[in-house]
């Protein structure tokens, strides 16, 4: 992975990828220290095969021993890190992976701590993003926001209107992930109260919840039930 030749360490890069397909393929990445050594190439490595080198740590995440591994490298900030790349491929991966690893609690306390809630939500508040990036961006601002920390965050620095434009946005996994952390955040009083306020909030979602997506009615009502729930 240190040869001067782009297409040589694309070849390694893919043969490696390919191996982590399986459990046993990532347990062997992991003993060999793939993941600290893509972790580190991974920010100066040529844009064109950051791609890969992220779908790897993907992978890599499936097993105990490797999201550990991945923990350990620092990926988490490193995904966060990608989310100013100048290119939509690598900012979509690096939310795909962030979001992946961050089903883990300890991937979303350290998220938090490297000011993900704002770089995910100035990103998804940009009309100009790709549709991909924020599908994927989305995403991961979901796993985050399950926890107390995300929630007071998200209250703090008022990114509750940018979240609310997700509902309307035509993407439907954009839309999904966009009720799903709003039924995350509606559990702070806090933001509940602004949920209520906001009349548009309450319309789109009773719209979406008498759709013809059974998926996103489904979560519409869960998140609805979450807005309007009474203590």
């Amino acid at each position: 992975m240190y040869d001067p030749s782009e297409t040589i360490r694309n070849n390694i890069y893919t043969c490696i990828m390919h191996s982590t397909r399986t459990a046993e393929g990532v347990e062997a990445c992991v003993y060999a220290g793939v993941t600290e050594r893509f972790a580190a190439c991974l920010p100066d490595e040529a844009i064109t095969l950051k791609p890969i080198l992220l779908q790897t740590l993907h992978n890599m995440c499936t097993t105990e021993s490797g999201l550990d591994s991945a923990l350990a490298s620092g990926v988490v900030k490193v995904c966060i890190d990608l989310f100013s790349c100048k290119d939509a491929i690598v900012r979509a991966d690096a939310g795909r992976t962030l979001g992946f690893i961050c089903f883990s609690e300890a991937a979303k306390e350290e998220a938090l701590n490297n000011n993900a809630i704002t770089i995910i939500c100035d990103l998804l508040i940009n009309t100009n993003e790709k549709t991909e990036v924020k599908a994927t961006a989305s995403l991961a601002l979901m796993a985050i926001t399950t926890t107390d920390e995300g929630k007071r965050q998200m209250f703090d620095k008022n990114y509750i209107g940018g979240i609310i434009a997700l509902l309307y946005d035509e993407d439907r996994v954009v839309k999904l992930n966009g009720l799903k952390i709003i039924a995350n955040i509606a559990v702070y009083p806090c933001i509940r109260e602004i949920l209520v306020e906001d009349n548009s909030c309450i319309v789109v979602v009773k719209r979406l919840a008498r759709g013809e997506d059974t998926l996103i009615a489904k979560h519409a009502n869960f998140a609805l039930a979450a807005v309007q729930y009474v203590p």
